[in-house]
């Protein structure tokens, strides 16, 4: 795996730990039903969304090269 793909792995464990939070925290925004809690869950999704895209071989085939 090239350097790019081992920044891209790190990375991608850094983000993994804080959606885990961003989900608990989402889940408590809506729970809470307050529109003006609507627009940070929503953000909160797009993020949970751009982790998915990096860890999809597809969109970030780097993630997944073998050394």
């Amino acid at each position: 795996m090239g350097d790019k793909g081992k920044q891209l792995r790190k990375a991608a464990l850094e983000i993994e730990a804080c959606v885990a939070k961003l989900k608990k925290a989402k889940a408590l925004l809506l729970e809470a039903r307050s529109d003006q809690h609507i627009p940070l869950a929503i953000t909160l999704a797009n993020l949970e969304e751009s982790y998915g895209i990096l860890c999809d071989p597809v969109c970030t085939p780097e993630f997944f090269e073998r050394e």
